[in-house]
């Protein structure tokens, strides 16, 4: 059976390798272009290799060695290029990252145009900062026109979506090593539906900073596969495993009052107690707050202020000729304030809520 060649890296291997060379009239350019090709370089060592050890001409280990030394030699060098042109690329995905600006990745396919805007204006952000730097930076300029003529330009949303992980992975290390320093924590988790239909468990570690400073970061999104407490129990403790944080270390449990998280007997705070006991669980004060609004909702007099200062703040907001005449009211009756109009209550944010009804008394 006959063996397929191929080149490294996947090259192709053409004329001279796997068929005959044919094209005589520009041989000596094809001649030099192959001679500086890798799989070429490649061959040329391992033929001198193996006729010096059929000479007995240089030891095998030294050899080996020498070899070894010229190809990591090259892979230091292309590593350092990769390193330099990927260092603006890393930079402008962290600027995105922190000013929280959409990536707009289904639209990075194709070639970036340093010298002209797009002529339908459908452009990422991510490319159109990219754009804007390599017209400040001469050398990044030069990096992405002859990274496009090799199809190499590390911009795609594939590279984009590797980076971002790198830098959520840094991130995440950083969190749990203070979350390390800090010797004890506790766990706070609840559960909702997203906008595809998937559950997912949201994992956050409370800890005290050396400082003084209470933080509480969330370092995992958990899609549980049933939603039982041993299930629930069983994944928060795969994933603190997962982070490196120990089980010995927990003191607290801050979960909602469903009986899958709160249970005594098979309750995820009851199956994590079991292996700490000294984990106490608290019932999340959010949650509890939820349920006397709630309740609170059904007293008329609350009822009817909620309803009255909702219908207020829409009628008011409504208009521009009515958003003038009350801004015009409150400089003459309340001019120390620094609010003029009033928000809409929010149906969702308890904070804006509040905010609203502050604002609301105010005026």
């Amino acid at each position: 059976m006959r063996k397929r060649m191929s080149g490294r890296e996947d090259q192709n291997l053409g004329a001279l390798v796997s068929r005959p060379f044919k094209r005589f009239k520009s041989a000596k350019e094809d001649f030099r272009a192959r001679q500086n090709s890798q799989y070429h370089v490649l061959s040329m060592a391992q033929a001198e290799f193996l006729l010096a050890q059929e000479r007995g001409v240089v030891p095998i280990d030294e050899m080996v060695n020498t070899q070894l030394c010229k190809e990591r030699g090259k892979c230091r060098k292309e590593e350092k290029e990769y390193r330099r042109r990927l260092h603006p690329i890393v930079e402008t995905v962290i600027l995105c990252g922190a000013q929280e600006l959409a990536f707009r990745g289904h639209r990075d396919s194709g070639p970036l145009d340093l010298d002209s805007m797009p002529a339908n204006g459908k452009e990422s952000k991510f490319k159109a900062l990219l754009r804007y730097r390599a017209s400040g930076d001469k050398q990044l300029y030069k990096d992405i026109k002859t990274a496009q003529k090799k199809n190499m330009l590390l911009t795609s949303r594939n590279v984009q979506n590797q980076i971002i992980k790198v830098c959520g992975d840094v991130i995440k290390e950083n969190l749990v090593n203070s979350i390390k320093q800090a010797g004890i924590y506790s766990v706070i988790a609840d559960s909702t539906t997203d906008i595809s239909a998937h559950e997912q468990l949201a994992l956050v570690i409370s800890y005290v900073t050396e400082g003084g400073h209470v933080r509480e970061d969330m370092l995992s999104l958990i899609k549980p596969s049933q939603t039982t407490g041993a299930a629930l129990a069983d994944e928060i403790i795969q994933c603190l495993k997962k982070l490196g944080l120990s089980l010995t270390n927990i003191r607290g449990q801050g979960y909602d009052g469903g009986s899958n998280m709160s249970g005594l007997i098979n309750g995820a705070q009851a199956h994590i107690k079991q292996q700490q006991p000294l984990a106490v669980y608290t019932h999340c004060a959010s949650h509890r707050l939820n349920l006397a609004l709630g309740r609170a909702l059904t007293v008329p007099g609350v009822r009817n202020m909620l309803g009255i200062a909702s219908e207020v703040s829409e009628f008011l907001s409504g208009s521009a000729a009515r958003v003038q005449v009350l801004e015009k009211k409150v400089d003459e009756y309340v001019p120390d304030s620094r609010k003029k109009r009033v928000k809409p209550l929010c149906r969702t944010r308890w904070v804006e809520q509040h905010e609203s009804l502050r604002t609301f008394v105010i005026f």
